[in-house]
């Protein structure tokens, strides 16, 4: 069955995946990308462990879904946080939303399933050479440009503004809001990655909301993109204590309810005080 290997959708799907993980990510980095890996690597990595046991690829696709759910989870951390004490460069970001790529998998059983058989014999060098770019896509998957590199903090947010002027005007109107924030230039709270893009990190140390949350820990970056505008991006944050972040279903609730007061309270009134600098 390795010969499905060469298949068109297997072929798409790892095309796909190698040219986002070292390409378009470092070249847009935007929501695409970051799941597009998501969606072609559940399906390359079922179709090709299929090909390897075409008997058990019920079995292979169910325990990729399952396995998908364990690593974006909080679940995966303590193995992570072991692989990385080893010395091992193994990362990946918290994001619920990332699940919506399972449902490529049943997409992709249904297509393995339906195909014939007996399949015309393919040159031995084509199925090698597609075997060895899939063991590199798979083991060389990247994060986005902007999730390399992320400071410690409980919750991925990825709010995302191009705002007009240049990042020391930002600065300026977040100062003006009686916003206190400081650059973070401990070199503990960050990877190299992160420092590689030139966008400076900072980090707001105290956020009371309009609800009386306090946020503490929360890290934003400035890109200057060269033309008069600046990308301000807040990554992530610390959550108050009284949430548990333990419970996958709660952890997406107060994200989305962070997301929408940072984007009110912080993203939406800088843009709009930028409009009017000269």
């Amino acid at each position: 069955m390795r010969e499905r290997w060469l298949h068109p959708i297997y072929l798409i799907s790892l095309g796909i995946l190698l040219l986002n993980d070292h390409w378009w990510k470092m070249a847009y980095g935007n929501l695409l990308t970051g799941k597009l890996s998501d969606i072609a690597g559940l399906l390359a990595f079922a179709w090709f462990f299929s090909c390897l046991f075409p008997t058990r690829s019920k079995a292979i696709f169910l325990a990729t879904g399952i396995g998908f759910i364990w690593w974006k989870s909080i679940w995966a951390t303590p193995f992570i946080l072991h692989m990385q004490g080893w010395g091992i460069p193994v990362d990946r970001v918290v994001d619920p939303s990332d699940l919506w790529a399972l449902a490529v998998l049943p997409i992709g059983y249904r297509i393995w399933m339906g195909l014939p058989t007996v399949c015309f014999p393919r040159p031995n060098w084509a199925i090698l050479a597609v075997g060895g770019l899939s063991l590199v896509g798979f083991s060389a998957t990247s994060l986005p440009y902007y999730y390399s590199g992320l400071p410690p903090g409980d919750v991925h947010l990825g709010l995302a503004k191009q705002i007009k002027g240049s990042p020391s005007q930002v600065l300026a109107i977040l100062d003006e809001m009686d916003i206190s924030y400081q650059a973070v230039v401990d070199s503990s709270e960050l990877r190299p990655y992160y420092m590689d893009r030139h966008a400076p990190l900072y980090r707001i140390d105290t956020f009371i909301t309009t609800y009386q949350d306090t946020l503490r820990n929360i890290h934003f970056s400035l890109h200057d993109y060269g033309d008069g505008t600046a990308h301000l991006r807040i990554l992530n944050l610390t959550l108050p204590r009284a949430y548990d972040v333990q419970d996958w279903r709660h952890l997406r609730r107060v994200t989305k309810r962070f997301r929408r007061l940072l984007r009110r309270a912080v993203l939406k009134p800088v843009k709009q005080t930028a409009k009017d600098l000269p």
